[in-house]
């Protein structure tokens, strides 16, 4: 009888732990938008952010150009602009997928981006993003705070 009451203490006790620490660790996601005009460019940011619990481990930066107030050639000279100073800097850093698309004047570029140290370093150094505090660790709940205060809108 003792042995069977333990055996089923056991196992109560197991799942119980099992089952917090399965919380600590549970799948997050979310995102936070920009927009603004800048010379005639309507420039819509989107940063999304995937975590395990707090820490972030994926940055999908999207930006979304829009230059339907321009001529073609202007159109053409934008994009050459953005592409050199945006899109070719994320694709020469290695762990980050970049593509860029041009359709019906909004040039879109799509950063997917692993926040590991080495990664996150390069990217500040490049000027693409600021990181506070320590870049080997990213904590999802400060970074949404500090997006909230430079005029980002959670959106999910």
């Amino acid at each position: 009888m003792k042995k069977t009451t333990v055996k089923i203490l056991t196992a109560a006790v197991s799942i119980c732990i099992l089952l917090s620490v399965c919380a600590c660790v549970s799948e997050n996601f979310a995102s936070y938008t920009s927009e603004q005009q800048v010379n005639g460019i309507t420039i819509t940011e989107t940063l999304s952010f995937n975590a395990k619990g707090d820490v972030i481990y994926q940055i999908t930066d999207n930006i979304k150009l829009d230059f339907t107030g321009f001529e073609e050639e202007e159109r053409t000279e934008l994009k050459d602009t953005f592409k050199a100073s945006i899109t070719d800097i994320y694709s020469a850093i290695e762990g980050v997928t970049c593509t860029d698309d041009m359709t019906d004047g909004i040039y879109t570029i799509n950063a997917v981006i692993p926040s590991q140290e080495d990664i996150l370093n390069k990217i500040a150094e490049s000027g693409l993003m600021q990181f506070t505090g320590d870049s080997k660790v990213l904590s999802l709940s400060v970074t949404g705070e500090s997006l909230e205060k430079s005029g980002y809108t959670k959106t999910e």
